[in-house]
């Protein structure tokens, strides 16, 4: 009855949201626009489906959500080598895409975890917002910038860029990778809508690894936590790397607890490639994995941790092809006096008792319009955060470990 009452609320949804759509002046008041939105919709449903289908071929036993976010991950790594060796052309990515396509057809439907009625409604609301950015032209500064430039330069030269002239394109790019794929079907809004939808898997996700690794009804308080905060919403609908990343690694950190060392390093390694600051919650998350196996198995994690590696060494490699650093453009400039980040005019300060401070100042004297810090949390994790601790060292000590080792290495790298 529960599952039949959230499906109908589900197609309920859909259905408002359609006709909303579809009687305000928004993009199908001019058939142009309602042309690119179709467009748009096409696109990222045609990747989600060979996503889906490529993540089913690697975790044929998982629900739908980690067999999405794996193929995902993987096709950000097989269109890089496809692009590296071959060059970047619409009829490479969509043969790669139909590979996933047909194992998803071959393979049938996923299973995905049903909430109840209340968070499907919330997920709703929220993801329609959300549409809204996606729909509309690109106007942020890192979408216009970095997040959609790359891929649209990459579609326009044939070939990826790297180097001095180039930075940005010399870090690893799965993220993008897969917006160029989606640039090239759909237009911007097919990589914002992609975008969308992984955010949607996120908040989807938080809420069935909270009720079933926390407690009956904590996912509510969980994802209205994400919500809550500013850094989070402003995302949803744009071309970002963040909200992905921050779903590879809550996957990684579940295998983790479960002791499924396998999916943990795949994800730990499409996190880390996607963005090289996961790196603090991922050495939090290998911890976890051996608090929660009650022993070191050094050759366990020297096996694990190679694993994960692998999603980043081809990136490493293209650069070395390109007689770059490995680690360019953190690393390698030809010139010892050029500076790729300037780390001090980020954040608050980095003493300790900055780092104390730390959760107060990130939640209270956050400016998203400055460098003191890029983003803004929701302050209800201020009173949360006491119980947490409480609860966690009780009862989660190895959640405990891996949330406060991602909180001490963010708080000492260069994005707050």
């Amino acid at each position: 009855m529960k599952e039949h009452a959230s499906r109908v609320a589900a197609g309920l949804t859909l259905l408002g949201v359609a006709l909303l759509m579809s009687s305000s002046s928004g993009p199908f008041s001019d058939p142009q626009a309602g042309v690119a939105a179709l467009r748009g919709f096409g696109g990222a449903v045609f990747w989600a489906i060979a996503c889906r289908g490529l993540g089913g071929f690697f975790f044929k036993k998982e629900g739908g959500i980690v067999q999405f976010a794996a193929g995902a991950g993987a096709y950000g790594l097989l269109l890089g080598v496809i692009s590296t060796l071959l060059g970047v052309f619409p009829i490479l990515f969509l043969a790669a895409g139909m590979v996933g396509v047909l194992l998803a057809l071959r393979q049938g439907p996923s299973r995905f975890p049903l909430p109840p009625l209340y968070i499907l409604l919330i997920l709703a609301a929220v993801l329609s917002i959300g549409l809204v950015d996606a729909l509309a032209p690109p106007v942020d500064t890192d979408e216009v910038y970095q997040h959609l430039a790359l891929p649209h330069q990459f579609l326009l030269e044939g070939h990826l860029l790297s180097g001095e002239l180039h930075p940005d394109a010399s870090r690893p790019l799965p993220v993008h990778m897969l917006y160029t794929a989606l640039l090239s079907f759909g237009g911007a809004s097919a990589a914002k809508i992609f975008h969308l939808l992984l955010s949607g898997l996120l908040l989807w996700a938080l809420w069935e690894v909270a009720e079933r690794r926390i407690g009956e009804h904590s996912g509510l308080p969980c994802i209205l936590l994400l919500i809550g905060s500013y850094s989070f919403v402003r995302e949803i609908g744009l071309a970002y790397n963040n909200l992905p990343v921050a779903l590879w690694c809550l996957l990684a950190l579940d295998s983790a607890l479960d002791n499924r060392p396998k999916p943990m390093a795949f994800f730990s390694g499409m996190a880390l490639a996607a963005k090289y600051t996961a790196a603090p919650v991922l050495v939090g998350i290998y911890l976890a994995w051996v608090v929660q196996k009650r022993h070191i198995d050094l050759s366990g994690l020297f096996q694990w941790t190679a694993l994960a590696l692998l999603w980043v060494l081809p990136w490493w490699a293209r650069n070395g092809m390109d007689g770059l650093h490995p680690l360019f453009p953190y690393a390698g400039w030809d010139l010892e006096s050029t500076q790729f980040m300037h780390l001090e005019k980020y954040g608050m300060g980095r003493e300790v008792l900055d780092l104390v401070l730390l959760p107060w100042n990130v939640s209270v004297h956050a400016e998203p319009d400055s460098f003191v810090f890029l983003g803004r949390l929701s302050p209800a994790g201020l009173l949360f955060l006491p119980a947490a601790l409480i609860l966690g060292i009780r009862q989660h000590k190895a959640l405990a470990v891996a949330a406060l080792t991602a909180f001490v290495g963010w708080s000492l790298g260069p994005h707050w």
